[in-house]
């Protein structure tokens, strides 16, 4: 997987996780995003919290444009698993394209 091709990316953490809805849920989504260009960039437990809301999970979802993000997230596809995303954990969804850094 080429994370370059994606501009555009969509951060999720999550806590109070119920990992068996929440694997339907990953597998449901995952099929979504691909199906609108985008890709899970990585899935990660975190350990440990140096500051802030400790959270237990990060997903972290590449697309190719803000578009691309947008039209996945308002989709009648995944609009029907938001109820799932709740029902799997607490989630906070961040996202963003501009690379402050390189420009």
């Amino acid at each position: 997987m080429d994370a370059t091709r994606y501009s555009y990316i969509a951060i999720s953490v999550l806590k109070d996780i119920d990992d068996e809805v929440f694997a339907e849920y990953g597998q449901k989504a995952t099929e979504s995003i691909v199906e609108h260009g985008g890709a899970v960039l990585n899935l990660v437990n975190m350990s440990y919290c140096f500051e802030g809301m400790d959270v237990g999970r990060a997903v972290v979802i590449g697309f190719p444009s803000e578009h691309a993000a947008q039209t996945w997230y308002s989709s009648d596809q995944y609009q029907k698993l938001i109820a799932l995303r709740h029902s799997s954990a607490t989630t906070i969804t961040l996202s963003g394209g501009q690379d402050l850094l390189t420009g």
